[in-house]
């Protein structure tokens, strides 16, 4: 084994020691173990030729083995606290490589104690340590330990100790007593953290230390006690205090009068004693406390406080009184004014109310104050002829704000009297309240908003006003278009339009503008809610304060001339504060239709016709749209034209039709004789027959006084000039007379 031992130092210091993929497995991979118990392992290598493999270790080493692939560390009994087994293996090339075996010894405490730096009971508040001792403990620094405060963990801490064997450890533990520690019991508590391959004991406990807690004596309830008695009662004081060590009692009446020093805490007094202060005292050597008895005989009732009721401008006076031992404090609580004035006397205390108002209606109430105790009597004061009114004022009064805004309204007093008399302000906003007296709106979203502004005041108690809210929302869109009727309407025929105003609030100042062309319609229709926001409900326009649908819808019958006119509504929120730009529809023109009209101006009822000669007849017809136009007569002949040509006698009807409806002409065609060209003929005979006796006439006349006979044979001309000669009065032209 030495030998290889020394080969394994050899290839150490030549480099060739492999200690990186050692082809080496060990079971298990650690080892927890008691100080004294057995223990193994096994060192198993995957390689199937090496030349040996064993341990190398101060207690349970083996020499080097080739034929097995397996060896096994053993101690029958470990009793060595720190020690580091190797496995090692050699392989064929006389390279070596190596595994440690990490061994944790360990051994239980033999005791664990607690004990604190001074004997006796602690005094409270003042500073102290307790100390744990564990004896013989190993290893150290798996140690942890844990401070206890009956089944509270108060304080844990370890150790940074690599110290293998067992040793003697101590912690500490500083503390501060109070009061309440006393009888609590302290423990120390010892775990040894070995991991998870190593044994789960159950933690070791000292025994507890019982803490004894001095402190000064106190009173379960400290303030001063009243005792409400007769004169010739012999009253019983309980002054029981709690202190440790147990307190001694003394009792000390105001006079001076000790009645009683001992550990009782309950004194019976022994005789009857006047009315007065008794101080207790209990102490203890840590201090004292004192609780105050007042024996008292308390005030009777009230009296002589009566309701009262005042003319406006007159005076009164309320009394109040009352009887006790001693004498009692008299104070009023009512709505302070100027015209309100106190004075006192014995046994009692007036109020004076001069040149009553409205401001002195309310409660008054005397207050009588014996000790530590009151009673109190409310009269209630009325004024004839005024009105009882909550002093607040709201700003701004109203509010009109588009929903979703964020404004603040604020509440406060109306007048330096209720400035002074105000105990407290709120707001209550729906079934919230808001504290203060400034509300911001922006953060309710209730469409519904009911706000009231809720104060207190001394005299009126509690009185409050409401405050008007106005959310509104403009609409998403505003329509026009007409009902049940699509396409040109008919001239002279009612029809019904209608404007849509969608998703606006409130409805109740909303109104509705119609406008044909740029005039304002005569028809402005009324409102109706087309879309009621409460299912199963009818919706009154004045109840609804949500975004809601709403129609208006007007008559409209338009002439024959009103083609193309134009329509429009405009939506306005009619607001008090607040009036946001109109909105308006788009325009929706129009289209008028009418029957046809026949242009009877250029179509007589009686047309006459002369044989020969044919007569044009024209029908012109006027409509929308463009009518149609056809002639047909009695005996069925029909043209599709508007123009017809007759030659004969008859009965014709123009027949003009469009979509609207029809309109006829009738036109009768009488047949007359033609006496013009008879006329023209005699006319033309005459003319010819006169012509002919004139021609006769003339010329028997031109014949016997005016023609001459010439020959026109052989003529010259006249180098004077060209004329022709006539009558022989001017001859250039040579002529031979014949006769």
């Amino acid at each position: 084994m030495w030998r290889v031992r020394a080969m394994f130092l050899i290839l150490i210091s030549s480099g060739k020691l492999l200690s990186n993929s050692c082809p080496i497995e060990l079971s298990p991979s650690s080892v927890v173990v008691r100080f004294g118990d057995p223990v193994s392992v096994n060192c198993t290598t995957s390689l199937d030729e090496f030349e040996g493999m064993g341990w190398e270790a101060t207690e349970g080493g083996t020499s080097s083995k080739r034929e097995i692939k397996m060896v096994t560390w053993s101690v029958a009994s470990l009793k060595t606290w720190s020690i580091q087994p190797i496995c090692y293996v050699t392989m064929s090339d006389y390279v070596q490589c190596q595994q440690n075996l990490e061994v944790t010894v360990y051994k239980m405490p033999d005791t664990v104690s607690i004990w604190p730096s001074l004997t006796g009971p602690m005094e409270a508040g003042g500073l102290y340590q307790l100390q744990c001792d564990i004896r013989n403990i190993a290893p150290v620094r798996n140690l942890s330990l844990t401070w206890y405060r009956g089944n509270e963990i108060i304080h844990t801490e370890t150790r940074d100790n690599d110290i293998a064997t067992p040793q003697n450890e101590s912690f500490n533990l500083p503390i501060t007593p109070e009061k309440d520690d006393d009888g609590i019991q302290i423990q120390c508590e010892v775990q040894m953290n070995l991991g998870i391959s190593g044994p789960q004991w159950t933690p070791i406990k000292s025994e507890p230390f019982d803490m004894v807690v001095y402190y000064p004596p106190s009173f379960i309830s400290p303030l001063p006690e009243i005792l409400d008695l007769a004169v010739d009662d012999k009253p019983i004081l309980n002054c029981t205090a709690d202190g440790n060590p147990q307190p001694y009692y003394r009792l000390v009446s105001s006079a001076g009068y000790v009645e009683a020093t001992e550990t009782k805490a309950v004194f019976r007094l022994s005789s009857p004693l006047l009315p007065g202060t008794y101080n207790c005292t209990a102490a203890n050597r840590m201090g004292s406390a004192t609780k105050v008895f007042i024996v008292q005989n308390p005030p009777k009732n009230i009296t002589q406080l009566e309701d009262t009721e005042l003319e406006v401008g007159s005076s009164s006076t309320l009394k109040c009184f009352s009887e006790a031992n001693p004498p009692p404090i008299f104070h009023w609580d009512y709505y302070k004014t100027g015209n309100v004035e106190v004075t006192y006397v014995a046994g009692g205390s007036l109020l004076h109310i001069k040149k009553a108002t409205d401001v002195n209606i309310g409660n008054y109430t005397c207050i009588v104050a014996y000790a530590l105790k009151n009673i109190s009597h409310v009269a209630r004061v009325t004024v004839k002829g005024a009105n009882s009114q909550c002093p607040i004022e709201i700003t701004p009064e109203r509010l009109v704000m588009p929903y979703g805004g964020q404004t603040s309204v604020t509440c406060g007093n109306s007048t330096e009297d209720a400035s002074r008399n105000m105990i407290g302000v709120f707001w209550r906003v729906g079934q919230r309240v808001v504290n203060g007296a400034q509300w911001d709106v922006e953060k309710d979203t209730d469409w519904d908003l009911r706000a009231e502004c809720i104060a207190t005041f001394s005299g009126i108690g509690e009185c409050s006003k409401r405050f008007d809210v106005t959310f509104y929302k403009t609409a998403d869109n505003v329509l026009i278009h007409s009902m049940g009727h699509t396409g040109p309407m008919v001239a002279n025929t009612e029809y019904q339009l209608q404007c849509d105003i969608l998703n606006v609030a409130p409805v109740q100042n909303l109104t509705v503008s119609w406008y044909q062309d740029n005039d304002l319609n005569d028809d402005q229709g009324s409102l109706r809610v087309t879309g009621c926001p409460h299912q199963n409900m009818d919706c009154a326009s004045q109840e609804i304060k949500s975004p809601v649908n709403v129609s208006s819808t007007i008559k409209v019958s338009l002439e024959r001339n009103q083609h193309r006119a134009q329509f429009r509504c405009e939506a306005q929120l009619a607001l008090e504060q607040q009036r946001p730009p109109p909105m308006m529809s788009h325009n929706l023109s129009l289209s008028v239709y009418y029957e046809p009209i026949i242009n009877s101006t250029k179509l007589p009822s009686s047309v006459p016709v002369l044989s020969g000669y044919p007569v044009e007849l024209v029908c012109e017809a006027d409509g929308r749209p463009a009518p149609n136009i056809h002639w047909f007569s009695k005996k069925g002949v029909r043209v599709s034209s508007g123009n017809l040509t007759v030659t004969e006698a008859g009965v014709w009807t123009c027949n003009a039709t469009n979509v609207v409806g029809f309109n006829i002409h009738e036109v009768v065609v009488v047949f007359k004789e033609d006496y013009l060209p008879l006329i023209a003929g005699f006319v033309a005979a005459t003319v010819l027959v006169i012509s002919v006796v004139f021609a006769f006439f003339y010329s028997i006349y031109y014949k016997n006084t005016k023609m001459r006979h010439y020959s026109l044979k052989n003529p010259k001309l006249n180098t004077q000039n060209g004329n022709v000669a006539h009558n022989s009065w001017d001859s250039p032209l040579p002529m031979t007379k014949l006769c």
